[in-house]
C-alpha cells in the first residue's frame, strides 16, 4: 500500500499545490492508495473551512488532520460534525466536536486504515489538549483491534516530543508523522520493528515565504515585538510530504520518501 501524507496546508497557494501535485500523479497513473493532509492554515492561514476541506477533498485528499488552529473558523465546529474525515487532535476535551480518530476504508479490497491525529502538549497557546503519552497506547491498542495498519499524525512543537513519542509507539503503529512546525526534517526512516518516522513533514504553502506567511509581516512583527494576523504569501508552492510504503499483511512500513519540490504552476 502507497500513503501520501502532506505537511501542513498553507492558504490558497499551498491547496493550488495539493491539488496540482495529485492531478500529476494521476496523469502518471501514480496514484496513492490513500492521501492524509494536515489542514491546520488552510482556510486563508488560519485554520479550516467545510468549503476548504470540500475543496481538499475534490482535489484527492482522502483525510484531514489539523492542529492548534483546528478552531480559528467557527465554521469548522459545524463541519467537523459532518465529515468525519476531518480529524482534530483526539486529546482535546471530550465535548470537544469532532474526533480524532477513525478507521478509512482504502480501494477495492477496502482494506481498512486506522489514523489518529494527536497534539502535543508543549507549546500549546490556541489550544489546552492532555497529556498524550499515558493514554496513547491504549488509543492505538483500539484501533488495532480493528487493523494492524496505523497511522498517527503528532502535531507538536518540540523535537523532543515528537522523537519521545517515535520512542514509544515504535512498532505499536505502521507510521508517526511529525507535524506542526511547518519545516521539513532530514531523518526520515523506518525503524527495526517497521514503524516509519519523520519528526516533520513541513508545509504546503509558498515557497518564497515565512513557513507560508507573507515575509515583509512576519519580519515586522519580529522588529517590533508587535502581535498581528498574517495573511499567506503568494507564489510558487513549495510542496512537502512523505511517501510511505506498507505491508498489508503485517501492517509494518517497508520504505519512507521525502517529498520536497516546487511547484511552478
Amino acid at each position: 500500500m502507497k500513503v501520501i501524507s502532506f505537511g501542513v496546508i498553507v492558504g490558497s497557494s499551498g491547496r493550488e499545490g495539493v491539488a496540482h501535485y495529485l492531478e500529476r500523479l494521476r496523469e502518471l497513473g501514480e496514484t496513492p492508495d490513500l492521501v492524509i493532509a494536515n489542514a491546520n492554515h488552510a482556510a486563508g492561514g488560519a485554520g479550516l473551512t467545510g468549503e476548504k476541506a470540500d475543496e481538499l477533498f475534490e482535489a484527492g485528499v482522502d483525510v484531514l488532520t489539523m492542529g492548534e488552529n483546528v478552531w480559528d473558523q467557527k465554521d469548522l465546529q459545524t463541519a467537523i460534525v459532518k465529515r468525519p474525515e476531518i480529524l482534530r487532535p483526539e486529546n482535546l476535551p471530550d465535548d470537544t466536536p469532532g474526533g480524532g480518530v477513525m478507521v478509512y476504508e482504502v480501494g477495492e479490497k477496502n482494506i481498512k486504515v486506522g489514523i489518529i491525529n494527536i497534539s502535543g502538549h508543549s507549546f500549546m497557546m490556541r489550544i489546552i489538549p492532555d497529556n498524550i503519552f499515558p493514554k496513547i497506547h491504549g488509543l492505538v491498542k483500539k484501533v488495532v483491534e480493528e487493523t494492524n495498519i496505523v497511522i498517527v499524525d503528532f502535531y507538536a512543537k518540540t523535537t523532543a516530543e515528537k522523537r519521545a513519542m517515535a520512542a514509544h509507539l515504535d512498532g505499536m503503529v505502521s507510521v508517526l508523522s511529525g507535524s506542526g512546525t511547518l519545516v521539513q526534517t532530514a531523518d526520515e526512516k523506518v525503524s527495526n520493528l517497521g514503524t516509519a518516522y519523520i519528526t516533520d513533514v513541513g508545509m504546503v504553502g509558498t515557497a518564497n515565504s515565512v513557513l507560508g506567511f507573507n515575509k515583509e509581516r512576519e519580519i515586522w512583527k519580529f522588529q517590533t515585538a508587535m502581535k498581528a494576523f498574517s495573511s499567506p504569501a503568494k507564489g510558487a508552492p513549495l510542496l512537502n510530504g512523505i511517501m510511505i510504503e506498507i505491508d498489508e499483511g503485517s501492517g509494518q512500513a517497508t520504505s519512507i520518501v521525502r517529498i520536497n519540490e516546487v511547484l511552478h504552476i
